[in-house]
């Protein structure tokens, strides 16, 4: 998987990118002009931090978890689903195995949900619910 600086995809991807405002932000100190979006830009970037170009945020256990970009997020989770050891398990359980290799995005569940509702394997294996329990009988 190739990873991609911050710097890098600010000039290229602009304002598309969830994490280029946060950047510009702890490097520069840039505010967006409105009262309200730059009060919440501030407040909500105190649990990022900026270590050699590469934005990072804190976690609950305070460990920093490197934030990713959409396609650098796709890509991760795609990876760990589909990889040689990959058990195909369940949308949480690869949002949480993203977060426990150390990467970070803030719509990472909907990525998980996306790749495990389109896995053949996972759709053709998984538990029927909706099947009875026992063999039904024609009255």
């Amino acid at each position: 998987m190739e990873i991609i600086d911050v710097e890098d995809n600010i000039g290229s991807v602009g304002r598309t990118d969830w994490r280029a405002q946060i950047h510009k932000y702890l490097q520069d100190g840039e505010t967006p002009q409105d009262g309200l979006g730059e009060l919440k830009l501030k407040s909500g970037s105190t649990n990022y931090e900026l270590r050699d170009g590469v934005l990072y945020i804190r976690s609950f256990q305070r460990s920093l978890l490197r934030c990713l970009s959409s396609e650098e997020g796709i890509e991760n989770t795609k990876d760990i689903h589909y990889r040689d050891a990959g058990n195909h398990s369940g949308t949480r359980s690869l949002a949480l195995k993203a977060r426990e290799h150390g990467y970070y995005r803030p719509y990472m569940h909907e990525d998980a949900k996306d790749i495990a509702t389109k896995c053949e394997e996972c759709q053709r294996y998984q538990k029927c619910i909706h099947a009875p329990g026992r063999p039904l009988n024609s009255v």
